[in-house]
């Protein structure tokens, strides 16, 4: 099934049935101020897929997606925000913002898609979902970067519950935390990212009272430079087997704690020549280049040994996009 701009992008996702690919040509869908609601779930073996038209530029989608459906792929797709008033008006969310990409149900995936200019909570909001995969995605400057309060409550990506895979993303300039993992994943991998300046850590495992304690999360092989805290922290009381391993961290801040993340394999290398990181945000870094090759090389064989109380910190000999 095809689609073009001026369509109803709610009556076109709920029509796709078990095994339909519906695709969007070139275009702007949707509205601010208006969510998008796809509720119609495909089979384990015959996915439903909502992607961009092959060889067209992404299709821009305003306002809210909100995603409530098992076995869907999302691929190719532009979440462009503000989403508009799409919640009542509170004293808290003056303007009645809600996340651009809200994702809960089972075996859910977003990729090779762009999640841009949130202003309330997060670029993609995952409740509740099960073996759900961000895989891919370029998800930058998400916040309401005018609101103070906000420092250290809108994320490019927000885990509350459920499980699954981020991998492969270039996560940059978001306003609190890159990855937020809070109050209770479970089993979610965070590996082979690129995780740029955000105003906060690049990725925080947390909990809340009363809640399911966050467990058996990994955060592995990432790159994280340039954020306005530590790399990798913690918050309240950590579930088990919460593991950080074998990340390069570069040029980060010193606030946060680590308290409950047992840290591996931390590995330490000088940069050969630069007295810094690579600037994460200009040149062979971009979004493109960095979907297409997501290696870089690593550093030297130096080891620190294994903590739970101390922040891995090591620098990254080099960042080939």
């Amino acid at each position: 099934m095809v689609a073009s701009p001026g369509v109803k992008l709610s009556g076109f996702v709920n029509r796709l049935r078990p095994g339909d690919v519906g695709c969007l040509h070139q275009g702007t869908y949707g509205a601010r101020g208006r969510y998008t609601t796809m509720s119609t779930s495909g089979a384990p073996s015959r996915r439903i897929t909502l992607r961009g038209y092959p060889g067209d530029p992404k299709p821009r989608i305003l306002g809210e997606f909100f995603l409530t459906a098992d076995n869907v792929t999302l691929s190719r797709l532009l979440f462009d925000g503000p989403t508009g008033r799409v919640e009542r008006r509170t004293h808290d969310n003056p303007g009645g913002e809600a996340e651009q990409l809200y994702l809960s149900g089972r075996n859910l995936e977003v990729t090779r898609s762009e999640v841009r200019n949130n202003r309330w909570h997060a670029g993609i909001y995952a409740l509740n979902a099960t073996d759900a995969r961000i895989v891919g995605n370029y998800i930058h400057h998400n916040g309401d970067f005018a609101d103070p309060a906000r420092a250290n409550l809108d994320h490019g990506i927000y885990f509350a519950s459920g499980s699954g895979l981020i991998a492969d993303n270039l996560i940059t300039r978001n306003y609190a935390f890159g990855v937020h993992l809070y109050p209770s994943p479970r089993n979610v991998v965070v590996r082979n990212n690129r995780i740029f300046r955000q105003g906060r850590a690049g990725v925080v495992i947390g909990s809340e009272p009363g809640e399911p304690l966050p467990a058996g999360n990994r955060i592995v092989g990432n790159v994280i430079a340039s954020n306005g805290h530590r790399a990798i922290t913690s918050y309240g009381e950590l579930g088990p087997g919460n593991i950080v391993e074998s990340n390069r961290v570069c040029a980060n801040g010193t606030a946060g704690a680590t308290r409950g993340l047992t840290v591996r394999r931390a590995r330490a290398a000088q940069l050969p020549r630069a007295r810094g990181c690579p600037n994460p945000g200009r040149g062979s870094l971009g979004p493109r280049r960095w979907q297409s090759r997501p290696q870089w090389r690593r550093g030297g064989p130096g080891h620190k040994p294994e903590t739970v109380a101390q922040p891995v910190a090591f620098v990254a000999e080099r960042i080939l996009g």
